[in-house]
């Protein structure tokens, strides 16, 4: 992935580049242009010859989580039901779980993958998200505030 002399949206970036097993922080307050630049890296925006761009790439955010969990709502058939509607049940989100089952542990989720989404907390339910992520084969992840409305032990895991 290589950015050279790009200027859009109130962002300039005059070098970037990132390989491959290589882990960045990039920070940025409100309004910074970090939005931005996470969506030029994900692809989401238009990009002339001065950016190169890998496949493969995801952006992890706290945005993207609450719009899974407001589709999850609309999903609620709880009115219809002689009970209350958990959601889809984290197992679902995750491709061949058996085969991450290590992985699973490691995020403390093994316990509820039967759990429906929207039984999960904040930082179970990120902590989810980011397992989908890596086991649908993602070549990059662009993690948006990754410590976002977590508890210590939730940071520590995560």
């Amino acid at each position: 992935m290589k950015i050279k002399d790009y200027t859009s949206e109130g962002i300039a970036i005059p070098d970037f580049e990132a390989g491959p097993g290589q882990a960045w922080c990039i920070l940025g307050s409100n309004r910074s242009g970090i939005d931005t630049f996470f969506r030029l890296l994900a692809g989401e925006l238009q990009a002339d010859s001065r950016v190169r761009l890998s496949k493969g790439w995801e952006i992890f955010s706290f945005s993207g989580q609450q719009a899974l969990f407001e589709q999850e709502l609309k999903k609620d058939e709880t009115d219809f039901m002689d009970r209350i509607d958990p959601g889809t049940p984290a197992r679902d989100f995750i491709r061949e779980p058996q085969a991450h089952r290590d992985l699973i542990r490691a995020l403390a989720m093994d316990k509820v993958m039967d759990h429906g989404y929207r039984q999960l907390s904040t930082g179970q339910s990120r902590k989810l998200l980011l397992l989908s992520a890596i086991t649908r084969g993602k070549t990059g992840l662009l993690i948006q505030a990754p410590y976002e409305g977590l508890d210590t032990a939730a940071c520590k895991e995560l």
